[in-house]
């Protein structure tokens, strides 16, 4: 069988254009969901809810896709509103803000974490501001201003980093399942006398890198 041929090769370019769409039909979702919940942050924001706002820039951050310009303006946005809350001597607020920036990089970490210079800043401002706050002096009535923060920014950096080998599985689950399906597309179209076989010989496959994308990334 020649697999240079060019009833193999128009296949090939068939299967291919099949991932293509599927990958494009995901990050059509990814765009749309994030572009929703920063227009519901920005009209939170504009309309004086600012702990709304930081919920909404928090989903935003959840839809991640690398370069995606979605990203940037969800950072930029809880950062705006974290310094805005000190500015008006709000800690709480500046708290959840710095929070919610810090948990959203972390979430959208693989075998790499992206915005580790914004991670270390958030650290240190939430270390900072818990320092301050009466509770902290209370429960370390020992420590000075500076050993608490130095004690709050130890326990910041605690966080685990992300697993390789899981990332790694979790992109490998990723690839298998979409060029299962899609070479079940390919395939389907060309035979469908025997759909009920290769729905048995595709769909186990499919199966099992599908329920190793879920676990990988739960594991990551």
């Amino acid at each position: 069988m020649n697999v240079l041929s060019p009833g193999w090769r128009s296949r090939a370019l068939c299967a291919a254009g099949v991932v293509a769409l599927l990958l494009l039909m995901v990050l059509a979702r990814v765009i749309a969901g994030a572009g929703s919940e920063l227009r519901r942050a920005e009209q939170a924001k504009q309309g004086g809810y600012p702990d709304l706002a930081v919920t909404y820039y928090a989903r935003a951050l959840e839809w991640y896709a690398p370069g995606l310009p979605a990203m940037q303006r969800g950072r930029a946005g809880l950062l705006d509103l974290a310094r805005a809350a000190e500015e008006r001597n709000d800690p709480q607020l500046a708290l959840q803000a710095y929070g919610a920036l810090r948990s959203a990089l972390y979430a959208s970490r693989s075998f790499y974490t992206p915005g580790r210079a914004l991670i270390a800043e958030c650290d240190r401002n939430i270390a900072r501001l818990l320092a301050a706050t009466a509770e902290a002096r209370d429960d370390h009535p020992q420590m000075t201003d500076e050993e608490r923060e130095q004690y709050f920014l130890e326990q910041q950096a605690r966080f685990p980093g992300p697993s390789v080998l899981w990332s790694i599985l979790a992109e490998l689950g990723f690839i298998g399942w979409v060029l299962c399906a899609a070479l079940f597309v390919w395939r389907a179209g060309r035979s469908e006398r025997r759909l009920a076989q290769l729905a048995w010989r595709l769909g186990l496959p499919f199966a099992g890198c599908y329920a190793l994308w879920l676990i990988a990334l739960y594991l990551a």
